[in-house]
């Protein structure tokens, strides 16, 4: 599935583009998006970019400052990778305590469904690999809880906590 904009189940947009983050380019154009689409309140949902190999540490910082730029109401990282970029936007001036950092698709989930409004423009983006697939269709209401399941790629262990970030 590549990019498309529908409906958020209890109101709202869903930008999902969880098909592929293969590039930091590819992440800041959908984060432009969201900023550019109408809504008073949007939230970004980013997942680690696979298979970057050496420049995966400098890719998520960029993004990271994107985040910080584009200033949505909240940011929610899944994966191990994705916490570099939760710090870049920390340490970019977006506000610790707007950041989840979550390890699993289900943290993520739970943080975006405790963060949002009806009415919120939330944007899913995030390598193949992360399977974001199953977290946009509980978001659309298609399933009825959590997205457990097998979760390629993703660590389940402990990450350690940003000065003011709240963990999943």
């Amino acid at each position: 599935m590549r990019s498309r904009i529908g409906p958020l189940q209890g109101g709202g947009l869903l930008v999902d583009d969880a098909y592929n983050a293969s590039s930091p380019e590819a992440v800041l154009g959908a984060l432009e998006v969201l900023h550019l689409l109408p809504g008073s309140r949007k939230l970004a949902v980013l997942a680690d970019m696979l298979e970057l190999g050496a420049a995966s540490e400098q890719a998520h910082r960029t993004v990271g400052a994107g985040v910080a730029a584009r200033a949505p109401a909240a940011l929610v990282t899944i994966g191990e990778r994705a916490r570099g970029l939760a710090a870049e936007a920390s340490a970019a001036g977006f506000p610790a305590d707007r950041i989840r950092v979550c390890a699993t698709r289900d943290e993520g989930l739970a943080a975006v469904e405790a963060l949002r409004r009806p009415g919120d423009v939330v944007l899913v983006k995030g390598s193949r690999g992360m399977a974001l697939e199953a977290l946009t269709a509980a978001l659309r209401g298609e399933e009825e809880r959590g997205v457990s399941g097998e979760e390629s790629e993703m660590s389940a262990g402990t990450l350690a906590s940003l000065p003011g970030e709240k963990r999943c």
